[in-house]
């Protein structure tokens, strides 16, 4: 009888030492939070710089406009057309907005750009008449819309949209090699056109991307009357082709 009730005390005091054991505080420390970083997504505005550089093929064709301007091309006094391609620098800033939909997003982006891209061209005629053309773009901007795909943080599009530039055409003869000037012309203007290229871009962090590009412009064709000097005779004209070539790369900060 003794030895049961020792056993019943000796249960009973250990299982009031658990019971006191667990209301005790824990030693162990408490489990550290880690925030989870939210998904990124394309969806949102931005804005940016760009730099590159812009190339042109363009030309300016000469020709007469009465019996002696029409003359004096066919004996090849002027030229009937001007090489004027051209390359130099192009650099701005640029703002859009984008909107993600599964992989597929798209999106509106307008620039404007300082453009360094003059060409001038000198041409001795058949009699020693001299012929020179000149072209220059000054500035350039777009309002493009952007489509394409979005892998993770990549995004790979193609662009098209409105194009304008404030464009200086200029052409002038001159009787003889340092001679009088005999026709001149020039007209500065900003014209509109069209652009239409691609491009990548991706998400450094969830806030600056980087991208790459390529567009192509048309600022169309314009006609400069080249009038003679003395007011008296018939125009030459010229009408010169503006467009080109775009190649940059930007840093847009994503908000």
């Amino acid at each position: 009888m003794l030895k049961k009730t020792l056993l019943a005390t000796a249960s009973l005091v250990a299982f009031g030492g658990a019971a006191l054991a667990a209301d005790l505080p824990t030693r162990k420390a408490a489990p550290v939070y880690v925030p989870v970083a939210p998904a990124f997504t394309w969806t949102g505005a931005y804005f940016g710089v760009n730099a590159g550089g812009v190339f042109s093929h363009n030309k300016a064709n000469i020709f007469g406009q009465g019996p002696a301007t029409i003359a004096a091309v066919t004996r090849g006094v002027v030229p009937g057309s001007a090489s004027l391609n051209k390359s130099g620098f192009i650099g701005g800033v640029q703002a859009g907005y984008n909107w993600q939909s599964g992989m597929f997003v798209t999106g509106v982006e307008a620039d404007i750009n300082y453009v360094d891209a003059k060409k001038s061209a000198s041409y001795l005629g058949s009699t020693g008449a001299v012929t020179n053309v000149s072209s220059d773009l000054r500035w350039l901007g777009t309002a493009r819309v952007r489509a394409g795909v979005a892998i993770d943080r990549l995004f790979v599009y193609g662009t098209g949209g409105l194009a304008f530039g404030d464009v200086k055409n200029a052409a002038s003869v001159y009787a003889f090699n340092g001679g009088p000037l005999a026709y001149w012309g020039s007209k500065s203007e900003v014209r509109a056109g069209w652009t239409l290229g691609a491009g990548a871009e991706y998400a450094i962090t969830n806030n600056l991307t980087v991208k790459g590009e390529y567009l192509y412009y048309s600022l169309g064709k314009k006609t400069v009357a080249v009038n003679p000097s003395t007011a008296v005779g018939s125009n030459f004209g010229a009408k010169f082709k503006n467009d080109g070539h775009i190649v940059r790369a930007g840093l847009n900060w994503k908000f």
